[in-house]
């Protein structure tokens, strides 16, 4: 699969308000997706937000997108949606004409957490002080191309931070070395993702060692609790000692084709 992106940035000439979007192309769709809005404390309630919001959209119906999206739009997303707890920005959405498609949890994991490396199992840190390059490096690659083509950007910055954690098979006769990989604070400090294990070797531990070599590599720089964003086994990370930090409402809306004869 591969992903195009266009993006703009738009803010008011005295910078009281400023947001983003981004189209997103994939071969079945054009979506856009607002990343954020921004108005200053003092310039809010008087429509700057609805105001920035109409011009994101106009720009994204500009450019094909016919649904948009509030947040999210994995990968470089900055939120998972619109914060539960912020009730101004969720009144927006909805007077805006969007509806509420889903809800996203973001957890709390002590970095405290450890767990043993199965036997066969080498793991080791990419970029940084670690392995950036090698015969490793492009297997791993190669399997978060074809596994999550969506995570590549992450997975290439957290190659870059040193903060990504590739597990690999020490075992003769198992086809390819990687088993998966872990990364942390690509986007924001002390996050925890993405990660991915081959579906073969899932449920044999292989990623909570690299949660558990993630937590500590967290520890170590000063950070006693890890954000785990965009939780979707909320199971695997409750089990773990992992509770509630925040919650995100997923927004979208249709947009109006653009009118070609204004």
């Amino acid at each position: 699969m591969v992903l195009t992106d266009t993006g703009v940035v738009l803010a008011t000439p005295d910078g009281s308000g400023a947001m983003a979007a981004v189209i997103r192309e994939s071969p079945d769709a054009i979506r856009g997706y607002i990343k954020f809005i921004a108005v200053h404390p003092d310039a809010q309630r008087r429509g700057l937000g609805r105001r920035l919001l109409a011009a994101a959209e106009d720009w994204l119906s500009g450019k094909g997108a016919r649904l948009v999206g509030l947040g999210a739009g994995a990968p470089l997303y900055l939120w998972p949606g619109v914060d539960a707890a912020n009730l101004p920005a969720q009144s927006l959405a909805l007077a805006a004409g969007y509806r509420v498609v889903g809800c996203e949890l973001n957890l709390r994991l002590p970095t405290s957490y450890q767990a043993p490396t199965p036997e066969g199992v080498l793991m080791r840190r990419l970029g940084g002080t670690g392995e950036a390059e090698g015969p490793r490096v492009t297997a791993l690659r190669e399997l978060v191309a074809r596994e999550w083509p969506i995570w590549m950007t992450e997975f290439e910055l957290g190659i870059r931070h040193g903060a990504l954690f590739g597990a690999f098979s020490q075992r003769p006769g198992t086809g390819s070395p990687a088993l998966g990989f872990c990364a942390h604070s690509t986007l924001r400090r002390g996050w925890i993702g993405p990660l991915g294990t081959h579906p073969r070797y899932r449920q044999q531990g292989v990623g909570a060692a690299l949660v558990s070599a993630v937590c500590g590599d967290l520890r170590r720089l000063g950070h006693a609790q890890a954000e785990v964003p965009w939780v979707g086994p909320i199971g695997y990370f409750a089990a773990r000692g992992a509770t509630l930090s925040r919650a995100f409402r997923r927004f979208s809306r249709t947009l109006d084709p653009p009118d070609l004869g204004a």
